[in-house]
């Protein structure tokens, strides 16, 4: 079957509410508003309930585990039965860290992401950087992985969670990003969901593609992406197979040319059958394999020098 997902976010801009509990309340209510669409998981901005409240040292608003904005949000996952990912200020250990935590459907925590790369000002204030590489947490639907705010600027962040497998990057932050979520997104073949205080959340597409904005009308975005969707160069084998299979599978088959990168992507609308048993079935050789083997020739070629 596709693996479609229901992927959402949330932002709250810091004059919303004062108070980390009036910011709590007002993210449950749009978490609640987005119920109907069954998001599989949703993100909050980096810092969310916290953010702007303290100019002070990072202690100020730092909470643990069971403080009371990871507790509420994991009783929100429990209730709305979505995994939901928490950036906040974590004490842990006696440091503070800038931190994602993941929870599940059940509201038990999958996984927690330390900023790798905070800023010169966050570090002086107290925050300890997260230790390097990146790991990915698996959920239910498929692997994601984080990165946040600044870990923006170090593209080996993002090229290793790809390489672990990561099927969305999950970016909340002080600020939109812009066209860098693009580029990890087209680099990386995997799929980039950025969200901030500011209505600037983006879903990012395998190919680089905006997919879904978040304007000044909502404070959320909400959109489903099919992580069996698969990335190919546009070879002429490919080319040819890729007629074959639009006449085997008609409409079941969700083809997208990139015509000047010579790449394409499809999807299967067809719910008797997935994009990688697709690519099987016509032998269509994967991004990596295709590559590993241009590097492979190049290699016996300097071997005859």
């Amino acid at each position: 079957m596709p693996r479609r997902v229901w992927i959402a976010a949330i932002s709250i801009e810091r004059g919303e509410a004062d108070t980390v509990t009036a910011r709590l309340d007002l993210a449950e209510k749009r978490m609640e508003m987005l119920a109907a669409g069954r998001p599989d998981v949703i993100c909050l901005p980096e810092n969310f309930a916290t953010s702007g409240l303290a100019p002070g040292p990072a202690d100020d608003l730092a909470q643990p585990e069971d403080g009371e904005i990871a507790a509420r949000m994991a009783q929100k996952a429990r209730e709305l039965q979505t995994n939901v990912i928490c950036p906040l200020r974590l004490l842990e250990s006696n440091r503070i860290y800038n931190t994602a935590l993941v929870f599940n459907r059940k509201g038990e925590l999958a996984g927690r992401y330390h900023k790798i790369h905070p800023t010169d000002g966050e570090i002086e204030g107290g925050i300890t950087p997260g230790a390097a590489p990146p790991r990915p947490i698996d959920l239910d639907f498929g692997r994601i992985g984080i990165q946040i705010c600044f870990d923006l600027y170090w593209e080996d962040g993002w090229r290793s969670l790809g390489e672990q497998g990561a099927e969305i990057v999950f970016w909340p932050s002080a600020h939109p990003g812009g066209k860098y979520l693009n580029a990890y997104a087209l680099l990386n073949r995997y799929f980039v969901l950025g969200v901030c205080g500011r209505p600037r959340a983006s879903l990012i597409d395998v190919t680089g593609e905006t997919i879904a904005r978040q304007g000044i009308w909502e404070p959320w975005l909400i959109a489903e992406v099919d992580l069996e969707r698969r990335v190919f160069c546009w070879t002429e084998d490919h080319w040819r197979k890729m007629h074959e299979m639009r006449a085997r599978y008609g409409r079941g088959l969700v083809l997208d040319v990139q015509h000047d990168e010579d790449t394409f992507a499809f999807h299967s609308a067809d719910e008797t059958i997935t994009a990688a048993e697709m690519a099987r079935e016509f032998g269509l050789v994967s991004w990596e394999e295709y590559f590993a083997e241009q590097d492979r020739c190049r290699e016996e070629a300097l071997e005859d020098l």
